[in-house]
């Protein structure tokens, strides 16, 4: 469990990397940092507590927030220092439909000809 306050944490990833990006109005789902290959350090965001911000800040449905937040943050890339979103709670996860979708995508990817 993250015990640091997102400000200790800002100023962490900003000593490392300047030019790092972070999200407005998600303090609370900033959860640490990571190096990237090309050695530059990042933040890094809990997507199911971005969810919830979203959810209980602007009211919004867990399907309309889940939308907004993968079109808007997940999809958005700003360059190098672009935050990294992360999974960190598999437990609603049902591992036979997960297996399904990746054989099915499996197939699809060989069907068009890549490997």
């Amino acid at each position: 469990m993250n015990t640091q306050h997102p400000d200790q944490i800002k100023a962490w990833i900003q000593s490392w990397n300047p030019k790092a990006l972070l999200m407005n109005g998600f303090d609370a789902a900033l959860v640490g940092s990571v190096a990237r290959a090309d050695f530059q350090v990042v933040a890094v965001y809990d997507r199911t507590k971005c969810i919830e911000i979203l959810m209980n800040r602007d009211e919004m449905s867990a399907e309309d927030a889940d939308e907004f937040f993968s079109f808007n943050c997940e999809g958005a890339y700003m360059g190098a220092g672009t935050p990294v979103i992360g999974c960190f709670d598999f437990s609603d996860i049902n591992l036979e439909e997960a297996q399904k979708y990746l054989s099915e995508q499996k197939e699809l990817h060989t069907s068009e000809g890549e490997e």
